[in-house]
């Protein structure tokens, strides 16, 4: 990949002095600018065209979805890739995939930064569509996202998450199908049962929720999921990031 611009939107400059440090710290980034607000983050998209855009949402003279309305209406060679980062995120998800389509690309959690943050500008920023619409990345964004939500990457059920989920992303009828057809599916990958294969599933989400970052919870609140539901919804996220709708 090539060198990727990174924008970064926030009107905390505390924030924003923290992810340019990260970014100004990778070796395959370039900071392409910083703004504080989103009519000065939208003359500067224009301006500059950044690969990924970190864009905060409450913002004052223009919030972030105006920037996102405003960037649907115009005409671009290249729309870049759009990383809200927000301690809404999760709240309005569904709203805003409703008005924006497909301009949100990955939604981060305030206060998460560190090198996370690197991470997931690489991810998104690898993303670029086949043929088909999927990614050519596909298994490296799901790895990420499953370890994103606290998976171990050293237990059985992690490779077999893996797996089921990039396969129910590439058929969307398997996810229906979820006991009488993937798990026997990844059992016969892996010359396993398909009982072995449900186990180490809720093995692997099991230890996810006892670590408890803000990541699952955010997808699942309180309530922990069953495998059919974990991978669904990591399923639907994966999908957010590799396909524009």
């Amino acid at each position: 990949m090539n060198n990727i611009s990174v924008m970064v939107v926030d009107d905390n400059t505390e924030i924003v002095e923290t992810l340019t440090t990260y970014i100004n710290a990778a070796s395959d980034m370039t900071l392409a600018g910083i703004a504080y607000d989103g009519q000065s983050a939208y003359k500067m998209i224009l301006k500059t065209k950044p690969d990924v855009v970190i864009l905060d949402l409450m913002m004052p003279v223009l919030d972030g979805y105006g920037v996102l309305q405003k960037l649907k209406e115009t005409s671009l060679d290249k729309q870049p890739k759009i990383i809200l980062y927000s301690m809404f995120a999760g709240k309005v998800r569904g709203m805003l995939k409703e008005q924006t389509g497909s301009m949100i690309d990955y939604y981060l959690l305030k206060p998460q930064i560190g090198e996370h943050i690197c991470d997931v500008i690489r991810m998104v920023a690898s993303t670029e569509k086949t043929s088909d619409g999927l990614s050519e990345d596909l298994e490296v964004v799901v790895s990420h996202m499953i370890r994103t939500v606290g998976v171990p990457a050293h237990v059985k059920g992690y490779r077999f998450l893996r797996d089921s989920i990039i396969w129910t992303v590439k058929d969307n009828e398997i996810i229906s199908a979820v006991t009488k057809e993937l798990y026997p599916g990844i059992a016969k990958r892996y010359d396993t049962t398909a009982s072995r294969v449900e186990r180490g599933i809720r093995h692997a989400i099991e230890m996810a929720w006892r670590r408890g970052n803000n990541e699952i919870r955010e997808y699942f609140g309180e309530c922990k999921p069953t495998n059919a539901e974990f991978i669904a919804t990591l399923r639907e996220q994966v999908k957010r990031i590799i396909r524009r709708y």
